[in-house]
């Protein structure tokens, strides 16, 4: 439970055209369609990302309160999104306000899902997190030193105008 002044609500409003969308990794799949990962990869002892799977599967669900907090610290957010159940489709629209969209390009190495998945690719990303556990939404001119403050973090879209989708995953 928190509390939060109204004046410093993150809801998504200030958002604009051009603003940048930084992500922070996720641990592994958190806890994201496990069940589909088992028919995707049947065999756990199997290589990914340099390690064998269950090493991955197996990775405690990363907390990002402490880098969140340092960041508003210093700086406007002005979207926040934490990537869990419905992944980058259901929770990033959430925050995009109306004629803008959020343009964002999927990390390379969660993409050996959608070679292997045999799945729709937007079911895909509304069930795996994509390797991204939180975005946040920075004024463009702000985004390097945010991408400092948050260490791991890194750029992986941009807010554009466009009036029939909120989100767009290239």
């Amino acid at each position: 439970v928190g509390i939060v002044e109204k004046d410093e609500v993150i809801d998504g409003s200030k958002i604009k055209k051009g603003d940048r969308i930084l992500a922070l990794p996720s641990s592994g799949f958190h806890s994201n369609g496990f069940s589909l990962v088992r028919k995707i990869f049947p065999d756990f002892n199997e290589e990914f990302e340099g390690k064998p799977l269950y090493e991955t599967l197996l990775i405690p669900t990363r907390l990002y309160f402490n880098p969140i907090h340092k960041l508003l610290e210093e700086m406007k957010v002005y979207g926040i999104a934490h990537i869990t159940g419905g992944c980058l489709i259901d929770n990033v629209p959430r925050i995009i306000p109306e004629n803008l969209c959020a343009k964002i390009e999927i990390p390379s190495s969660m993409l050996e899902l959608d070679k292997r998945g045999n799945m729709d690719r937007m079911e895909m990303y509304g069930t795996f997190n994509m390797g991204v556990g939180m975005i946040v939404v920075i004024d463009e001119k702000h985004a390097a030193k945010a991408m400092d403050l948050l260490e791991d973090a890194y750029e992986i879209g941009e807010i554009v105008e466009n009036a029939s989708t909120k989100i767009e995953l290239i």
